[in-house]
Formats: C-alpha cells, sequence, structure tokens
C-alpha cells in the first residue's frame, strides 16, 4: 500500500495545483478528501490533517486559508514522504 500511495499521490498534488490555479473549488474539496483518506490508511495523521484542512477551506470557499493550507498540505507530504521512504528502505534491508 505504501508504494501505491507514494506512486499515486505526487501526480494528484500535481493535479491539486492545478485545480488551485483554476479555482476549482469542488474539485480541491475531493481530491483532498481522497487524500485525507489515503494518508489516514497508513497512519499519516499530520497529513490527514492537513489534507482535511484543505477540504475544509475548499467547502467554506476562503481562498486565503486555501491558498495556506495547501502549501501546508504540501510540506506535511514532503515530510511524510520521507518518512515512508526511510522507512521501506529500513524494509528492504532486513
Amino acid at each position: 500500500m505504501a508504494m501505491i500511495f507514494l506512486a499515486e499521490t505526487a501526480p494528484k498534488l500535481q493535479t491539486l495545483a492545478e485545480l488551485a490555479e483554476r479555482h476549482d473549488l469542488e474539485g480541491i474539496a475531493d481530491l483532498a478528501h481522497h487524500l485525507k483518506g489515503a494518508a489516514a490508511n497508513l497512519a499519516g495523521e499530520a497529513l490527514a490533517l492537513a489534507a482535511f484542512d484543505l477540504e475544509q477551506a475548499a467547502a467554506g470557499r476562503d481562498p486565503a486559508r486555501l491558498a495556506i493550507v495547501h502549501r501546508e498540505l504540501q510540506a506535511e507530504y514532503q515530510r511524510f514522504r520521507k518518512a515512508l521512504t526511510d522507512f521501506l528502505g529500513k524494509q528492504r534491508t532486513r
């Protein structure tokens, strides 16, 4: 599951950026909801929370908050991706 998450999430974040450029709030909320669930399935609590915050900002139609939370989500993804790849690397060496 972790490998699938890593493979699928980077393109989804690119799509999220494109949705943000188009101000597609419904699309952002839908994709953030999906990311929230995927992160939660892998115990990525901070990433799931950032996705939830983005989903709420999109649903609340708050463009200023949306931009801030989008950056937070991207940063949290980078942290989680590093932790996950480090973990997977350690599993391979066992």
